[in-house]
């Protein structure tokens, strides 16, 4: 259907130029055509940005109308907390030429940029897929330290998947690893990320784990929980945290009936250790820029039993405001 299609959509306007540009001037794909992406562009508002294609690849175009005032009321009534939008797509080749800027486009707004960054991996003996939103995907150190973790988990399931076949080859079942990040907290200083992975390796089912990075944007490195306090107050920043994260689980799992009377899940499982807290981020509530807290994450199965499922705890700011060192507690509400 190719300019037919973008012609009903956009007019007159539907073949112009050849590349899509982001703000910085690169070209930016998303999806599966140059180097295995598409170019996504996102609908919001009333003008028209840019659009194009690469040499003679077909693109696929996803048209996305933000939902109206009416629409995210009817949300909010019926409980969801993201509203619907309009979603349709039209296919493109390379003979469409530029949209130019300014482009009135009806109740939509076109903008070309950067939409993230994907992997996928399959063979005879494994699957690997990996997702990094676009902001986090923008900023090139942080998209290594992604990309480091994901090839380090990945070569354990290459390399436990050829054992595996070797050992039993009528039996086995392929492996896979699929890791899919979102950011849960962004600011001019600090963006932070947590990623829900998904392994099968052989057993019964797969397993699932979580992943996160802070990562300050001033130094291009990760931050660990303990740097976000004064090291005078260490100690009784994880006391806080910890003693928080413990109230939430027992309410979250109370005592059942049949079970030891000194019996306590937490026992051994949450304490004032960074390695006994999860993989933690930072959180936020929706429209506002600064941090509100924390959430610490553990994976089905540990330390619990599978049965628990994710476990995911938060722990407001309050808890541990006084103990942040300065540079960081601006970034606390």
């Amino acid at each position: 259907m190719a300019l037919a299609v973008l012609a009903a959509i956009f007019g007159n306007h539907a073949a112009w130029a050849l590349s899509c540009q982001a703000r910085q001037g690169q070209t930016i794909f998303k999806g599966a055509g140059v180097d295995e992406s598409d170019i996504q562009i996102k609908l919001s508002g009333g003008r028209f940005v840019w659009i194009g294609l690469i040499g003679q690849q077909t693109m696929t175009v996803d048209l996305m109308r933000p939902a109206t005032q009416a629409e995210m009321q009817e949300a909010s009534r019926n409980g969801e907390k993201t509203p619907p939008t309009s979603t349709g797509t039209a296919h493109a080749d390379a003979s469409m030429v530029k949209l130019q800027s300014g482009v009135e486009v009806g109740d939509y707004v076109v903008m070309c940029g950067q939409a993230g960054y994907s992997t996928d991996q399959k063979t005879s003996d494994y699957e690997l897929s990996l997702t990094i939103p676009e902001t986090a995907a923008a900023i090139p150190a942080l998209k290594g330290e992604i990309l480091r973790r994901f090839e380090a988990d990945s070569k354990i399931v290459k390399d436990n998947a050829a054992d595996d076949k070797a050992a039993d080859p009528q039996n086995f079942h392929p492996y896979s690893f699929h890791s899919e990040w979102r950011v849960t907290f962004d600011s001019p200083r600090v963006i932070s990320l947590s990623a829900s992975n998904d392994t099968y390796d052989g057993g019964a089912h797969p397993s699932d784990d979580y992943d996160t990075v802070v990562w300050d944007k001033t130094t291009g490195t990760a931050v660990a929980l303990s740097e976000l306090f004064v090291k005078a107050d260490l100690a009784a920043a994880f006391r806080g945290i910890a003693e928080h994260a413990k109230a939430s689980f027992r309410k979250k799992f109370p005592h059942e009936e049949g079970q030891p009377a000194d019996f306590d899940p937490v026992d051994g499982n949450i304490a004032a250790d960074p390695e006994k807290l999860g993989h933690y981020a930072l959180t936020y509530a929706k429209g506002e820029t600064k941090a509100n807290g924390i959430v610490l994450l553990w994976g089905a199965g540990a330390p619990w039993p599978n049965v628990m499922g994710d476990i995911k705890l938060s722990v407001p700011a309050v808890v541990f405001r006084k103990y942040l060192a300065p540079q960081w507690a601006a970034e606390f509400k």
